[in-house]
């Protein structure tokens, strides 16, 4: 009897951890992104000037040696979780050294702001998170309400 009850409470506590595990992967709420898949997923920006995503994008560019872009991350990640609507990627700049320069990326962390419609913006240095909070609205949700 109490073998049958080990083996049970075994296999109730294993399919709850890969519950969860499938449950986290399916909420990676940051991607790393290389150049390939930047032109896959955001599109040659210096050619055609039309971001081809379906929601605004926040690039963070930066490098794991920047203590700034520590910091950053996960202000960064709670943005990710709080907000369904905007998809955040990183570019390493050490691994992607083409991307970087591409958007003349000169110093970490540099966010890039690719809303729907309209043009792509920086922002250089550290944020608080309320002052994300302001970029996102007046950079990637303001000019995408606008064109409805």
């Amino acid at each position: 009897m109490k073998r049958t009850l080990l083996i049970l409470a075994l296999g109730i506590i294993t399919y709850s951890i890969s519950n969860i595990k499938a449950q986290n992967q399916q909420h990676i709420a940051i991607q790393n992104i290389n150049k390939t898949q930047f032109l896959r997923k955001i599109g040659n920006l210096d050619k055609q000037r039309k971001y081809k995503g379906p929601k605004p994008v926040i690039i963070d560019f930066c490098a794991t040696w920047c203590t700034p872009c520590r910091k950053l991350s996960p202000i960064l990640l709670e943005v990710a979780k709080e907000n369904k609507d905007i998809i955040i990627y990183k570019v390493n700049v050490d691994q992607e050294r083409e991307l970087a320069q591409q958007f003349k990326i000169f110093a970490i962390p540099t966010l890039l702001f690719i809303p729907v419609n309209g043009k792509p913006s920086k922002n250089l240095g550290l944020i608080s998170r309320s002052e994300l909070d302001t970029l996102i609205q007046l950079k990637l949700l303001k000019s995408e309400s606008s064109s409805l």
